[in-house]
């Protein structure tokens, strides 16, 4: 795909509404409206937005390159380090410093090999383990449409996530699941907005603002409303409501493809989208010290911008590092390949 600004900025402003949310759960626990917890649940907004707008590039890159063995060799390989290697570092980090109740190398072993879970971390083995779903899945939908045309191919993803929601009924699902099945319709949103846009059904430029306009003020909107006590508890309501947002959100990165809007050519923005996954991994550290340390405003700025500034480290030191380790083990195989041929 081609490098799109505008999507980098999008996965900045998810993992924002992510640290913004824990910072300020952290420094004001107390702060509730109604019978809830105001901040409950929110930061799961960025978490679903992150889940879409992963599996709308990875769609998008496949749908480019062919799902040929080498592509899925690039496309591991690549996943495998840009993901782990910072994600080990992490669970490492916190094992150190103790601001995650992660007591025992034990425990740290048993959650890098995603045995279990600690904290925010959960997301990682949840998004990790449908990277290697999705080949499949789009495989599949690629031949549906070869054999019934685009409408049944869509239908197919339809009838997957409805299967799914059928399966693992949101109401019974755990506040946080290493298993992506609960979350499959937030995943698939993302790849139908990608087919859906890789093979131009776009709308016109004005027509798919006006339509990310709609989708963004409806996830304001309900966001709202939910906190305001109209559908129920506000302290859980929002905990489960991925197959809302995740919807929603698709419309959202569909419409920032195909009319890309420009408050999100914003150059901090994008740089927040290039240290996110960084930001994300180190930011709760942050969040206990600042609480623990500081108060009030002093303490939410505090955490913002040592989330941010992690971000920047980890971005340097962990993750561009990952991508050289990565393009050793790809440039290794090239070298290997044809002396194995030679070989035999």
């Amino acid at each position: 795909m081609k490098y799109r600004p505008e999507l980098h900025s999008l996965r900045g402003i998810a993992c924002l509404l992510v640290i913004i949310t824990h910072a300020f759960s952290h420094v004001y626990p107390g702060f509730s409206i109604g019978h809830g917890v105001l901040v409950a649940g929110t930061g799961k907004i960025g978490v679903w937005l992150f889940f879409a707008l992963s599996a709308f590039l990875i769609t998008h890159n496949f749908l480019a390159t062919g799902l040929h063995q080498s592509a899925l060799i690039t496309y591991v390989a690549k996943r495998s380090t840009r993901i782990l290697i910072p994600f080990f570092a992490a669970v490492v980090i916190y094992r150190i410093v103790g601001t995650l109740g992660i007591d025992s190398w034990r425990t740290a072993a048993e959650i890098l090999t995603f045995q279990s879970t600690a904290g925010h971390l959960w997301t990682i083995p949840t998004e990790f383990t449908f990277y290697f779903a999705l080949p499949v899945i789009l495989f599949v939908s690629l031949r549906v449409r070869e054999r019934c045309g685009g409408s049944a191919e869509l239908a197919l993803y339809g009838a997957v996530a409805g299967l799914c929601l059928y399966l693992w009924e949101p109401a019974r699902g755990p506040i946080n699941s290493m298993w992506f099945g609960w979350y499959i319709t937030t995943f698939l949103a993302g790849m139908v907005a990608a087919i859906l846009s890789f093979e131009q059904r776009a709308l016109s430029q004005w027509a798919a603002k006006l339509l990310g306009a709609g989708a963004a003020l409806a996830i304001v909107l309900f966001t709202v409303a939910a906190k305001l006590d109209f559908f129920g508890n506000p302290t859980y309501y929002l905990v489960d409501k991925y197959y809302v947002y995740g919807p929603l959100w698709a419309v959202v990165i569909y419409s920032v493809y195909v009319a890309p809007p420009r408050f999100l050519r914003n150059t901090w923005l994008e740089a927040m989208g290039r240290w996110s996954y960084s930001a994300y991994l180190f930011h709760w550290a942050f969040c206990v010290w600042g609480a623990e340390y500081l108060d009030g405003p002093v303490a939410f700025m505090s955490i913002l911008v040592a989330s941010v500034a992690v971000g920047w480290v980890g971005y340097w030191t962990l993750e561009v590092p990952s991508g050289l380790v990565c393009k050793a083990l790809l440039r290794e195989r090239t070298v290997v390949r044809p002396a194995a041929v030679a070989s035999s």
